[in-house]
């Protein structure tokens, strides 16, 4: 399994990030809190990845190895996300159907988009913002 840490440009900085299962698997990202970084999901992601899964822990901005700008809005890393998996393109064709762990990072942003892109894997209880 690949564990070693990557980065790439998104959005103007540079994101690093760890990937763990096979590289044909569905793909999964996982976002960390805030004061945190993707090591978080060190135990969790090889379980995940005997999925299998191909597993993908993002540092956001300001944290762990990524980048520091100063700008940490929500929004930002919003986009930041975005641009992450446009960068990625080619080795995530298919974003709309990544499974994200955001916690509230982007459903304080935008709750309706956020059920929108996830709504297939909620039971209906969780349907509804917040």
């Amino acid at each position: 399994m690949d564990t070693d840490q990557r980065t790439v440009q998104a959005n103007g900085i540079t994101l690093a990030y760890r990937v763990w299962g096979p590289q044909d698997a569905p793909a999964v990202l996982l976002l960390h809190a805030r004061g945190a970084d993707g090591a978080d999901w060190s135990e969790i992601a090889p379980v995940l990845a005997a999925g299998p899964r191909r597993v993908y822990a993002l540092d956001l901005r300001g944290h762990g190895r990524s980048d520091r700008p100063g700008d940490y809005a929500y929004e930002t890393m919003r986009d930041d996300v975005h641009a992450f998996l446009a960068a990625l393109a080619d080795t995530l064709p298919d974003a709309r159907r990544l499974t994200i762990d955001a916690g509230h990072l982007v459903h304080e942003v935008r709750p309706e988009e956020f059920l929108a892109a996830v709504e297939e894997f909620l039971s209906s209880a969780d349907r509804t913002p917040s």
